[in-house]
């Protein structure tokens, strides 16, 4: 049986959705592992005096790096509840592209 614009417009949307959650659960996987591997290291006593201070600002950046993620993945939750309202702005596309720039 053919499916309705509106139910393929709703299938693609939900397969959009799932897949931006795969997409960032494996963005997420990526800098928690470099954290454990870090912390494994600094556990077993791995780590040379020497490179500590670049370890430890390693795994700095890796969590600031899954902060961010788990972030985005927040907003897009909010984003999609249904008492959300989007307050719009008007702003200069041009100068908004500049900044992220």
């Amino acid at each position: 049986e053919r499916l309705s614009q509106a139910q393929q417009e709703k299938q693609r949307a939900y397969q959009i959705k799932q897949q931006m959650i795969t997409d960032i659960s494996h963005d997420l996987k990526t800098p928690l592992t470099v954290i454990r591997g870090y912390a494994q290291a600094f556990e077993d006593g791995c780590v040379p005096p020497e490179k500590a201070g670049e370890y430890l600002r390693a795994m700095k950046e890796k969590t600031d790096e899954a902060s961010q993620l788990i972030d985005s993945l927040f907003l897009y939750a909010k984003t999609n509840h249904p008492s959300y309202s989007p307050q719009l702005v008007r702003m200069d596309v041009c100068e908004a592209v500049r900044r992220i720039a």
